[in-house]
């Protein structure tokens, strides 16, 4: 007997958990990049693993139906699929395109604009990279890594590294490495109680000094999916 088609809200709990992990070992280089968001290892066929489905799908040449079907489980379990990519040449060039935007204005507030322009809180900046560098989380800010790890029985560990860049006329520019962590358990099906903590680091390379900020709290949090 091979193995159950899965789609959005299937009850096989304990198949779509096994889908979820060979999602997590397949997209891996691409969920840390940013390119795809996976779900945790939960059981549950909602949202975040359809898109997964649909994202390996496209990837595989395979029609992208979100449902997980024989020629999707055997593209999953190819383990010589894996190998081909890992062997494969790395680009590491990143185009990167800044764009400023304003809503209503006049070429002398423009300039004034420009003479203390300030990447982070200028509210029409956008700053766009290239695939394969991860999604914009905000004004000169990549996401680098994005993952939670199931622990023993309900417990979890969720982990996310931004890139931030910044520059003002006033201190140039500001690299920082923004850290975030949650500690926590899954008493009921939606919701979780974790610590929460923060690891902030800034280097003003043209001032030769840093930053560092952290903090922590406790919270209570549930979740659902939208249909």
């Amino acid at each position: 007997m091979g193995n159950p088609e899965l789609a959005r809200d299937s009850g096989e709990t304990a198949w779509v958990e096994y889908l979820q992990q060979l999602l997590a070992s397949k997209l891996e280089a691409e969920a840390a990049a940013g390119a795809v968001r996976l779900s945790p290892v939960d059981g549950l066929f909602g949202p975040l693993t359809e898109g997964s489905v649909r994202y390996f799908q496209q990837r595989e040449g395979l029609p992208d139906t979100g449902i997980v079907d024989d020629a999707t489980w055997q593209a999953l379990e190819d383990t010589s699929a894996a190998t081909a990519t890992t062997a494969s040449p790395i680009d590491l060039r990143i185009p990167v395109q800044l764009a400023l935007h304003w809503d209503d204005t006049t070429i002398e507030r423009m300039l004034q604009d420009f003479d203390t322009f300030d990447l982070a809180t200028h509210p029409g900046a956008r700053l766009t990279l290239g695939s394969g560098a991860g999604p914009l989380a905000g004004n000169g800010s990549v996401q680098l890594f994005n993952r939670e790890i199931p622990l023993w029985r309900n417990w979890f560990l969720t982990e996310t590294t931004r890139l931030t860049l910044d520059w003002s006329r006033d201190h140039g520019f500001e690299l920082g490495l923004d850290n975030e962590a949650e500690f926590g358990v899954r008493p009921l099906r939606n919701v979780d109680i974790f610590i929460h903590g923060d690891l902030d680091l800034k280097w003003q390379p043209q001032e030769a000094r840093g930053t560092v900020d952290w903090g922590g709290s406790l919270n209570l949090r549930w979740r659902f999916d939208m249909p």
